[in-house]
């Protein structure tokens, strides 16, 4: 292949007409899903009182990276008679010369993400009678700013439709820049179509969503021993639990940052 000028580290594929079809290599892509957690607890009886304290740190996020790649389609029309298009020229001769129809290069592309988490909580287990437990607790989950690598840039839709980027400053015109994040046309969000729409983000990189300091998880619970053999329990729980979503700039994809669910139960 290296032979032949098609040199890449991902490896490169070569499809030719009919009866020949398509051959090479291609390396996958990889992710992976970094997590950091670190938890501690203390748990004092005192009298009726089961207390129980602890708290939890998170840091997880996304480590992504395409090695570069090249496709390289050949036809027959090519090498074939203008004369006679479709009944002559060999795609495998098209090849050979190095005169592709079409192809699709790209370069080495690496994205990562990290956000923090941290989560504090209290709980009491109350012995109010021999065969009757009452539980109730508070959960606070603090969730820190979204930090993609500096290799990463974060943009797409908000809820209003506004087009935010996910930069400390605007990125130049693509005539001075010749390579994304830039601004197309004259370079300025004036020349662009629907431009009074995009902006930077007001997180900066981090694009968003802001932190949060609202997630309080409370929980309440009972346990009832009817008989020595019989315990009726019932109890309800407010908690929140993350997933994640994200793409590089450009990609079809507006949907990216930290989602948040909260659940009842």
């Amino acid at each position: 292949m290296q032979k032949l000028g098609f040199s890449s580290s991902a490896g490169s594929l070569i499809t030719l007409a009919s009866p020949w079809g398509t051959g090479g290599v291609q390396n996958a892509n990889t992710i992976g899903s970094p997590v950091i957690d670190f938890s501690q607890g203390l748990s004092w009886v005192r009298g009726v009182h089961e207390l129980k304290f602890g708290y939890q740190f998170v840091r997880q996020g996304n480590d992504s990276a395409s090695p570069p790649y090249g496709n390289y389609t050949f036809t027959n029309d090519t090498t074939g008679n203008p004369e006679q298009v479709g009944t002559t020229g060999n795609s495998l001769t098209s090849a050979l010369l190095g005169l592709p129809a079409q192809t699709n290069n790209t370069g080495s592309v690496s994205n990562s993400n990290r956000v923090n988490t941290w989560s504090f909580y209290g709980q009491d287990s109350w012995k109010l009678r021999s065969n009757l437990t009452v539980t109730y607790g508070l959960r606070f989950d603090r969730r820190g700013a979204f930090d993609p690598s500096s290799s990463t840039v974060v943009s797409g839709f908000t809820a209003n439709g506004d087009y935010w980027i996910g930069l400390n400053q605007l990125p130049p015109a693509c005539s001075q820049a010749g390579k994304a994040p830039c601004i197309p046309g004259a370079g300025t969000l004036q020349s662009i179509p629907n431009g009074d729409k995009i902006m930077l983000s007001p997180y900066g990189r981090a694009w968003g969503p802001a932190p949060n300091w609202s997630d309080w998880g409370p929980r309440v619970g009972v346990a009832w021993r009817v008989t020595g053999n019989t315990v009726v329990r019932a109890g309800t729980v407010l908690f929140m639990t993350r997933s994640w979503a994200w793409s590089r700039i450009g990609k079809e994809s507006p949907d990216r940052g930290l989602l948040q669910v909260r659940y009842l139960h």
